[in-house]
Formats: structure tokens, C-alpha cells, sequence
């Protein structure tokens, strides 16, 4: 078969095609029409990948010397294999093959860094740190290895035809949105869709900006399309955030969507597909710029893509100033791309700046415009300009300097904006309130001129180089952010303030939804506006599924402008409740708690309902950050103050006490109040039943009544088949079930447990009930752990901490680390397993609870997994020292086993059985799973006097572990059994245990145990 592989130029590449298809019979061109396969357009239109015309003018060399296009290279070769009857799986492998070859020539004929040496930029005019079209294309100075990068990122988008993803890293004028150009042009010539996204340094608390940016040009007037293509559920959530789509929402559809819960993980995948759509047939580019600005939510979109990226060939560019970027979003993309995706962009070297600035600056100030602008290409410009060598006082209207910018840059871009007239410098300060990107109707309002004297302002600027044409939409954008920042610095605090208030004004009049027009109310409200507060307050509840963060600010604002007459009418508790509420969902937990108090602080003792919500977050949020006995004083505060003890909000409360009572090892006072609560009630709403039956369980597990926690269990089932078959999971209290599953995990009732993960997980995924998700993930770590699926574990662990860590809560993040120790462990990794563990202790800060207490027991189980067998044995000790810790049995158990075989190895015989007559102490008659537990220690104590006894004991245990699917524990007891059998001299049975643990450790992923089972198989031949 015929390949490109060695073809010099276009022509030899154009000479291959022929010849393959000389060897695929020399199928006609109508045939090979027919063979190839029509795609669709994003305009929803079929194309013909082979049109015949095309065929005949590119085989024929009449388009030389240009290459094809990729798609027609791709469909040629794919329809000549097809001729011959070729499986479809070759025909990928040869058109990957095909492709590469031409992306090689492509890329060595076109515009780019070149072997004679390194990129110069434009002399005449040193604008080329600036963002633009115009900049795109022309070559950089020191940015060689960025744009080999680029080009590389981009082969593998086209060719593979996955998504990428990349990162461009640096200081304030640097260069990031002037390599963004060139990443763009480079993606443009491949014939990539490419969407460019910014967020505005005064626009941080619009929700999603940077995604708006970037897509809702496109979507305008494609309301259709989307239907078509995501179906008209996503249409609605897209329709929340992008005003291109506002029309699809009408007042009646808005009752459809609950937006009192936060439905934004709906909202992030509806997101996905569209990007996945968007790249369709040829790929599709996303870059996003100066996304250190944005909000909480677009940094928890661009997490979610980061993880759960599009399929298909998309590419998601973002470039961000380090310092200022949100740490979570920093680690993950430390996390999730590889060195070669993340692009620092440093300053020029003297060289560069040299080489820069050309020949038009030379001796003592060249030397001097390099020191002052620290070789930021910015500054660089904006001094070379200005002719600025040293740092002068600015003159003309001035004001604070925007942070981050060295005083002699500002100081030239002042002077440059002095220089303007002075229509054009009003303009220039409307401008910068209306948007990173503008257009003139919006700035002549803002500015309060007429449109055509804005046209003449704009041109001025534009002529200077201050603004430029953002594509032939008449839209407008300042050649770079800090010269934005500089020009809304000079605007007086009060003309700004009444320039938001005539833009508001004016998108109220001409119908723009209430989300678009909040950002200019909150900038411009007054206190005591009712219209501004009422705007500000329907905003927040539109966007509050989606961007719970931005919701709270928007909120926060309104609450700033209420009057003293909404005390009075009670709707200020009202609007605090509702901001604590999403403060705690938006991960804000001090703030949360904040407005809780302040909600209590301002409702009488007799408003029970208000205070039970506000105590509800409250305390929740007091727990999370890890001040349990803070969250329990209010508790009994808040039931000390209530009336009907059966009334809804009380009962609640009263849960919540239940709840404490059994993290603190109290189960008997956690039944004492669970018994003065009926089975059901009539007033009870399905949230409260479920909350009451789920808890239950394990109330009466943790007394040791196994018989009615089985009971309970099946009550809990058939109330959750109820709930979700007669109302949507956002209004079900899923991290309430966190209880039924972790009675489920610890009686060995693995099924259920995982089967009420599986729906609980993918109910808190769908409804953006984070913190909900969070507690399962956790549960799912340990139910994975105890099942033997470690590399499952490991993930979901992962997944776990991280999401532990964005909340900031104390107590999920110990919990979290701890069963991620376990798996580790497990699997043998045992640097990282103390490494967790030593997190997880130092974290839980000698705490007392079950949650706390699950720190210590992780680092013990790690130390003894290690090798470490005496320090082991003492944090074994440590966790068992009064008997009295919050444990549950099957971690004390399993500590009790752990020390009866670290104490066998060296040797202690005594001290061995003394733990296995613990471990018997504890268990429960009735669980299988603490029969296993009791079996395997009592093997361990048996070794050194009575190895066969203690090779049945172990083989008893693992036909137990069998039973239950624990295969971690069947391979360990069967490892146990082979060295009973050893020491009694029966080789052969010992050989056969050995193999069975070999075998299950390697299904596992317990690397050491593995090696361990081998070792010992070798050693008896």
C-alpha cells in the first residue's frame, strides 16, 4: 500500500494520493464521493467531504502548491481503503499515518519559528506583547520553545482527534494574550473553530464569565441548533447563563427548574456537549484568557472539563497570572497536564529586550527602559513609547495605581492617555466601565454622548493604538487589560457610579435579562433602592443553581442596600438565611457561618422556623471546619429555645444532636432521643422521614443491636424507594444517607451499601449537592477498600480529598485522608500510606470523635502494613487504650487482628493472644464479617505453639472473607494458613495456599502482599 511517508512538498504528497488510489483499483471519482462519508456542519448542514469537483482539481495538481485540506485528505484516503474491502480499525491506523505526514509539511511550509534562528518581532512598531488579530502570525521574540509547543499540542488535536488541554503561565504584561493571537492563528490554519474567552478584572463576580465570553457570540440566534443537538432540558440550563439564549427561558418554563438547589454539575455537562458539538467535524479551539479573574464557579467549570474533559477534538487553552490565580485551580492543573502543557511565559532577557526594542532605543536607555520595566514587554512598550527612562510623577486626572503595574509603566500609559482629546478620554473611561469588549450604542450610554461623536473618539483611540476592532462586529477591546485598568483608575469614584446607572437603565428599557443587567445594579445602587435590591435579589436566584459564589455576591450587594424599613417587614433574615445557605453550597464556610449568626442575632427567640435554618447551617458549618464541640453548644442552645419538641424544625434539630451523640461514641443518647420520635408523622415533609430512617440504622448498630439495625435498614429502603419515585433528588437530603450506607458498609451488607452509593453519588452529581457528594465519596473509598478494588479506590479517594480540600472542612478532609491511607496501605504503597496518615493525624488535632479517631486507627493499620511493627502495635494501643474511643467495631476489630499479627512476627506469642481474645471481646456474634476478623487473629496467636490449629483457623477465615467478598482479607488469611501449614511440615498445602493468595492479591492490586506470596512460593521450589 502507497504511504506519505518521505514526501518533500505538496506535489510529492499529492502524487501519493494518486498512487493510493492506483492501488485501490482506480475507483471512480463519483464512487469515491459515495465511499467517503458526509459530515455535519455546526450550522446543522451536511457537507460533502468529496465533492467531485475538488477531487478532480486537487489530483490533478491544480491547486498546488497548497496542500489539501486536512478533512479532504482524511476522507480521500479512508474512501480508497474502503474500495478495497479494508476493516475499519487498519483504515484509522493508515489515515492517522496519512495525517501526520500532512501536518509535517504543513507545519515546516508554514509561518513559525524556523531552524535560523530564534523568532524576531516587528521593529518598526514593538506592539507585539498586545493581544489582536492584527498580532497573530507575525513571529515573537524568545517565545521559540512556546510556539514548538503550540504546534505540538495541536498535531496531536488534529491528528488523535482527542481533547487537549494547555496552559500559559505568567506575570502581568508578559505576553500571555499575545501568544493566545498566535495559538490562534495556528489553530485558525488548521481550520479549528476558535472561541476566545476573557474575564474582565472589574466583571470577577459575573457568573461563568469567561465561558460567556467565549461561546455566546456563537450561540446567537442558535437556539435550534442546541435543541437539535443537546436536547431541551440543556437548552433551558444553558439558556441561565447565556443571554444569547435567554428567549428559550419563558416565565412558565422557569417553574420547571428548581433553582433553590444547585443544579450547576447539570449545567457543567450540559456545557461539555455543547463544546463536544461545537468541535464538530473540524475541531474546535477554546481559549481563555486572563482566568486568574475569574469567579469561584468558572473555576469549578474549568476543574470539571479538566476531569471530565469533551470528547472528541477540543482544545481548552487558559492563560492566568500565577500570583493571583485560585490555588485549587492551580494545583489541579499541576495535577492534571504534564510539564509540556504548561507554558511559563518569563521576561525578556537584556537581549530580548534589545532585540525587542529594535534599533530606535540604544546605550544608557536601553539600559535604563530594562530596569525599569523589569523586562515585562508591557512596560517595555508603554515606556519606549513615552520615552520614559526613569519613573516621573503623572500629571493630568490621576488615581491609584492599579496593583501590580511598576510606577514608570503607569506613568507612561497616563501620558499616553493624556494625550487624547478629551471626548476621547471620556469615552475611554465609559469603555472601561461598560466591558472587557464593548460596542458604541453601550458606550454612548455610558458616557451619555451621541453615537456618532463615540464612532469619532473610538477612532482616535483606535488610531493610537489605545483600542482596537475586535473582528467586523463593530465591538471594541483596549489593546490590553492593564490598560483597562489604568483608564477605570482615572474615573472618579461617583462618575463611574452613575455611568453604571445609565447602562442598568438602559438595558431595563430595551429588555435584557434581569442576569446581564444585575452586574451595572450593583455597581450603581443606592441605599434604600426597592427596584435595585429587587433586581439584585432575582439575579441571585436565577444564577443560584449555576454559580452559587456569584449568587452570594450578588446577594451580599443587595443586603448592602436594603433599608432600614426591610428589618422591619423581616425580608433582610430572609435575604441573610438565603446567602448562608449559599455561602456554605459555594464552599465559603467562614462567611456561611457569618451570616448565620447575623440571622440569628437579628430573629426573635419565638421565629422557630428562620432560627432552625439558620442553626441548621450554622452547626453544619461548625462541624465541617472542625469545631464539633461549638456546633453541639449551639445545638442544645437552639432546643433549649424551641416549643413543640414535635414540630418539623425541632425535630430536625434533634436529629442534628443525634447525629453528634454518634460521632462522639454515644449511641445510647443517640437512641434515648431517637426513641421519643414516632416511625412517621403527618406534617413530616420527605426530606424528615428520610433523614429519621436513614439515621437510625446506625444508631442501633452502634448499641449493638444488629437484629433491629437489619430492621431499620429495610425501613430506610423502602422510604428512599418512596422519596425518589415521588419527588427530583435536589429536594431529597442525600448526604443524610451517608448513615444508612456506612451501617450498610460496617455489617458487611456490601451490596446494598454499594447500590445506595451508586444512586446517592449519581443523585448529589446531577443536583450539585457538593458536600453530599463528598461524604459519599468517602464512604465509597472505604466500601472499595474493604472490597479488594484498590486502583477503584485509589481514584475515588483522590477525588475525595480534593473536593474535601475545596470546601475547607476539617472533618471530611481527615476522613477523607484516612480512607485513602487504607487503600494505600492495601496496595502497598506504604510511603504514601504514612505520608497520608501523618496528614490525617496531624489534621484531626486529638480530637475524640469517630471522624478524628479514624485518623489514628489509618496510621496504624499503615505502620503495620509497612513493616513497622512495634511502633504499630502502640498507635494500635493508642486507638484501643480505654476502650471507650468512638470506633466502630469493624475498625477495632480489624485492629485487633493487625496487632495480633504484627505481635506473632516478633515473636510475642502472649501478647498475640491477648489481642485475639480482644478481638473476640468485641465481635458480634451475628456479623460474619467480625467472625473472619476473630478467626484470622486467633490464627495469628496459634503459630508458634500450634500451626496446624492456626492454618484452620486461617483457612475458616478466609472461606468467611470469601462469603463476604473482602479479598484483601481472603488473601491474607490464606498467606496466614500457608505458613501454618509450612510449619507442620505440609509443604504441598502450604504451595496451594500460597497460589490462591498470589492469585487474589494480583486481582487486588496489593502489590506488596503479591510480591510477598510470590517470594514464599519460590522459596519452596
Amino acid at each position: 500500500m502507497p504511504s506519505a511517508a518521505g514526501a518533500e512538498d505538496a506535489a510529492a504528497y499529492i502524487e501519493r494520493l494518486v498512487r493510493l488510489r492506483v492501488w485501490a483499483g482506480r475507483p471512480s471519482l463519483r464512487r469515491l464521493a459515495a465511499l467517503s462519508r458526509s459530515a455535519v456542519a455546526p450550522g446543522g448542514h451536511v457537507v460533502d467531504q468529496l465533492p467531485r469537483s475538488t477531487l478532480s482539481e486537487v489530483l490533478n495538481g491544480k491547486r498546488l502548491p497548497q496542500l489539501p485540506r486536512m478533512e479532504f485528505v482524511e476522507a480521500f484516503v479512508a474512501a480508497c481503503l474502503r474500495a478495497r474491502n479494508v476493516r475499519q480499525d487498519v483504515i484509522d491506523d493508515v489515515v492517522a499515518r496519512w495525517l501526520t505526514e500532512w501536518w509535517r509539511l504543513e507545519t515546516s511550509a508554514g509561518p513559525g519559528p524556523t531552524s535560523d534562528g530564534p523568532p524576531v518581532e516587528t521593529r518598526d512598531a514593538p506592539t507585539g506583547t498586545e493581544g489582536g488579530p492584527e498580532n497573530a502570525g507575525r513571529s515573537l521574540v524568545g517565545r521559540r520553545e512556546a510556539l514548538r509547543g503550540f504546534a505540538e499540542v495541536l498535531d496531536a488535536l488534529t491528528v488523535t482527534r482527542t481533547y487537549q488541554c494547555l496552559a500559559i503561565v505568567g506575570d502581568p504584561g508578559v505576553g500571555k494574550t499575545r501568544l493566545l493571537d498566535e495559538l490562534a492563528a495556528m489553530a485558525a490554519r488548521r481550520h479549528a473553530m476558535v472561541l476566545r474567552g476573557r474575564v474582565g478584572e472589574f466583571e470577577q463576580e459575573l457568573p461563568l464569565a469567561a465561558m460567556v465570553d467565549a461561546l455566546d457570540g456563537r450561540l446567537e440566534g442558535r437556539q435550534a441548533w442546541v435543541r437539535d443537538r443537546l436536547g431541551a432540558a440543556s437548552l433551558r440550563l444553558l439558556a441561565t447563563l447565556f443571554p444569547s439564549l435567554s428567549d428559550a427561558i419563558e416565565d412558565d418554563a422557569l417553574t420547571d427548574v428548581d433553582f433553590g438547589a444547585s443544579v450547576r454539575y447539570r449545567l457543567y455537562r450540559a456545557i461539555r456537549r455543547l463544546l463536544e458539538e461545537l468541535a464538530r467535524p473540524s475541531g474546535l479551539a477554546l481559549l481563555l484568557d486572563d482566568v486568574h479573574w475569574t469567579d469561584n464557579d468558572s473555576a469549578e467549570l474549568l476543574a470539571h472539563l479538566l476531569r471530565r474533559p469533551p470528547r472528541g477534538p477540543v482544545l481548552i487553552a487558559i492563560a492566568y497570572r500565577p500570583a493571583q490565580v485560585s490555588p485549587a485551580l492551580a494545583r489541579l492543573v499541576g495535577a492534571q497536564l504534564g510539564p509540556d502543557r504548561v507554558v511559563t511565559v518569563r521576561p525578556f532577557t537584556p537581549a530580548e529586550s534589545r532585540e525587542f526594542l529594535g534599533s530606535r532605543v540604544g546605550g544608557d536607555d536601553f539600559r535604563r527602559l530594562h530596569e525599569a520595566s523589569g523586562g515585562v514587554p508591557l512596560y517595555l512598550e508603554a515606556l519606549a513609547r513615552m520615552g520614559v527612562t526613569e519613573p516621573v510623577p503623572a500629571h493630568g486626572e490621576t488615581a491609584p495605581e492599579p496593583p501590580g503595574v511598576p510606577p514608570a509603566a503607569t506613568t507612561a500609559l497616563e501620558r499616553e492617555l493624556d494625550g487624547v482629546s478629551p471626548d476621547a478620554s471620556l469615552v475611554a473611561r465609559a469603555a472601561a466601565i461598560v466591558s472587557d469588549e464593548f460596542d458604541v450604542p453601550l458606550v454612548a450610554v455610558a458616557a451619555g454622548m451621541d453615537e456618532r461623536a463615540v464612532v469619532a473618539a473610538l477612532d482616535e483611540m483606535a488610531a493610537r493604538d489605545i483600542v482596537r476592532p475586535v473582528g467586523a462586529g463593530g465591538r471594541f477591546r483596549f489593546r490590553h487589560p492593564l490598560v483597562r485598568s489604568v483608564v477605570h483608575h482615572r474615573a472618579a469614584p461617583a462618575w463611574r457610579l452613575s455611568a453604571h446607572a445609565r447602562i442598568a437603565a438602559h438595558l431595563e428599557r430595551v429588555g435584557a435579562p434581569v442576569t446581564v443587567r444585575a452586574h451595572h445594579v450593583a455597581h450603581s445602587g443606592r441605599f434604600g433602592d426597592e427596584a435595585a435590591v429587587a433586581t439584585l435579589t432575582e439575579a441571585s436566584a436565577v444564577i443560584a443553581a449555576n454559580a452559587p459564589a456569584s449568587a452570594a455576591h450578588l446577594l451580599t450587594r443587595a443586603l448592602e442596600l436594603t433599608g432600614p424599613r426591610d428589618d422591619a417587614t423581616g425580608r433582610r433574615p430572609d435575604l441573610l438565611l438565603r446567602l448562608a445557605e449559599l455561602q456554605m453550597s459555594a464552599g465559603h464556610l467562614a462567611e456561611g457561618g457569618d451570616a448565620a449568626r447575623r440571622v440569628l442575632e437579628s430573629l426573635p427567640d419565638d421565629d422557630h422556623v428562620r432560627r432552625t435554618r439558620a442553626l441548621f447551617v450554622l452547626t453544619m458549618i461548625e462541624r465541617l471546619l472542625g469545631r464539633p464541640q461549638e456546633s453541639r453548644r449551639l445545638l442544645l442552645d437552639g432546643l433549649r429555645h424551641g416549643t413543640d419538641r414535635q414540630a418539623d424544625a425541632n425535630v430536625r434539630l434533634r436529629l442534628r444532636l443525634v447525629a453528634d451523640d454518634l460521632y462522639r461514641g454515644e449511641p445510647e443518647a443517640a437512641e434515648t432521643i431517637l426513641r421519643t420520635l414516632p416511625e412517621d408523622a403527618p406534617s413530616w415533609d420527605t426530606a424528615l422521614r428520610l433523614e429519621v430512617a436513614a439515621i437510625r440504622p446506625m444508631a442501633a448498630f452502634a448499641a449493638r443491636r444488629v437484629a433491629d439495625a437489619a430492621r431499620h435498614i429495610a425501613a430506610a429502603e423502602r422510604v428512599l424507594a418512596a422519596a425518589c419515585a415521588d419527588h427530583p433528588p435536589e429536594r431529597l437530603p442525600l448526604k443524610s444517607l451517608s448513615w444508612l450506607v456506612w451501617t450498610e458498609l460496617f455489617m458487611g451488607r456490601f451490596g446494598g451499601a454499594l447500590r445506595h452509593l451508586d444512586q446517592s453519588l449519581t443523585m448529589a452529581r446531577a443536583t450539585g449537592q457538593t458536600l453530599a457528594h463528598t461524604v459519599m465519596l468517602t464512604a465509597m473509598t472505604r466500601a472499595y477498600a474493604m472490597l479488594g478494588r484498590l486502583p477503584e479506590g485509589a481514584a475515588v479517594a483522590e477525588e475525595a480529598t480534593r473536593q474535601a480540600d475545596a470546601a475547607e472542612s476539617r472533618q471530611l478532609r481527615v476522613i477523607a485522608l484516612a480512607q485513602r491511607c487504607l487503600v494505600a496501605a492495601s496496595a502497598g504503597d506504604d510511603r504514601t500510606a504514612l505520608r497520608l496518615a501523618d496528614q490525617a493525624v496531624a489534621d484531626a488535632e486529638d480530637g475524640g470523635e469517630w471522624w478524628a479517631v479514624q485518623a489514628y486507627f489509618a496510621r496504624a493499620t499503615a505502620l503495620i502494613h509497612a513493616g513497622l511493627l512495634e511502633p504499630g502495635v502502640d498507635a494500635v494501643t493508642r486507638v484501643h487504650g480505654g476502650d471507650e474511643l468512638p470506633l466502630d467495631q469493624t475498625s477495632l476489630l480489624s485492629c485487633c487482628e493487625l496487632a495480633a499479627h504484627a505481635e506473632a512476627e516478633r515473636g510475642r506469642w502472649a501478647a498475640s493472644r491477648r489481642w485475639a481474645r480482644r478481638a473476640a471481646r468485641f465481635a458480634h456474634p451475628e456479623l460474619r464479617t467480625n467472625a473472619g476478623f476473630v478467626h484470622l487473629a486467633c490464627a495469628h496467636a496459634l503459630r508458634g505453639t500450634a500451626p496446624v490449629a492456626s492454618a484452620l483457623r486461617a483457612r475458616t477465615a478466609a472461606e468467611i472473607f470469601t462469603g463476604t467478598g473482602q479479598r484483601v482479607e481472603i488473601g491474607r488469611a490464606r498467606l496466614r494458613a500457608a505458613a501454618g501449614h509450612l510449619d507442620a511440615g505440609e509443604r504441598a498445602r502450604a504451595r496451594e495456599e500460597l497460589a490462591h493468595a498470589a492469585e487474589i492479591f494480583a486481582v487486588c492490586g496489593a502489590r506488596s502482599l503479591h510480591a510477598e506470596a510470590l517470594r514464599r512460593l519460590m522459596t519452596l521450589g
